[in-house]
């Protein structure tokens, strides 16, 4: 069998140390003054705080049961109109007093429970 040539062996690549100019030097130049990060925010914070009024802590009034209420009684109202109404039908009637039910139910769960305060 003849020889397989020998493949040549894999090259590694390395980076090669590179020498950086350093700008920033520990010896600052008396002419520039030296920034300093921390009084620069404290001004900043001041400044914002004299702007702005103080926060409100009053708590606020939740309008959850107002909503409730202007749902609640418009959605029985109707249903409650549809089971007089139909009430020589009984599918009608079942029904209807069915939804007043079922509509209590569901938004009393989804208001009180579900959602939150807003």
């Amino acid at each position: 069998m003849p020889d397989e040539p020998a493949s040549p062996p894999k090259p590694k690549f390395v980076l090669k140390p590179k020498d950086v100019p350093y700008t920033d030097s520990p010896e600052t130049d008396a002419a520039t003054p030296a920034f300093d990060i921390h009084a620069t925010l404290q001004a900043n914070y001041r400044r914002q705080i004299a702007h702005e009024p103080p926060p409100d802590f009053t708590p606020r009034r939740s309008r959850r049961r107002r909503d409730y209420w202007l749902c609640l009684i418009p959605l029985n109202l109707g249903l409650g109109t549809l089971a007089i109404l139909g009430r020589d039908n009984p599918v009608l009637l079942v029904y209807s007093v069915a939804g007043i039910v079922l509509v209590t139910v569901s938004l009393t769960w989804v208001m009180w429970f579900v959602m939150s305060d807003y």
